[in-house]
């Protein structure tokens, strides 16, 4: 069992937990760090992203998390092939 794809199985699993249990958390989260990235760094660009869609962002999450849970099932296939 290689001990570097265990690692970063548990890490892809951690993330996609969080993005599944905790999407609404997981956009807050996000909507403050772009918004401190607006204002304070001046960073215009990101102003798009500044606007918040609950419904849209939190769906959003929760499909980046579901593939998250499938890299990491591929890793732990990959490492305990290994």
């Amino acid at each position: 069992m290689d001990k570097l794809f265990t690692i970063r199985a548990i890490i892809f699993l951690t993330a996609s937990l969080l993005l599944t249990l905790f999407p609404k958390k997981v956009l807050y989260w996000q909507q403050k760090f772009v918004s401190f990235l607006v204002t304070k760094l001046h960073f215009k660009f990101m102003e798009l992203f500044a606007e918040h869609r609950e419904e849209e962002g939190t769906h959003a999450i929760r499909i980046i998390g579901i593939f998250f849970l499938i890299v990491s099932i591929g890793l732990f296939v990959y490492a305990y092939f290994n």
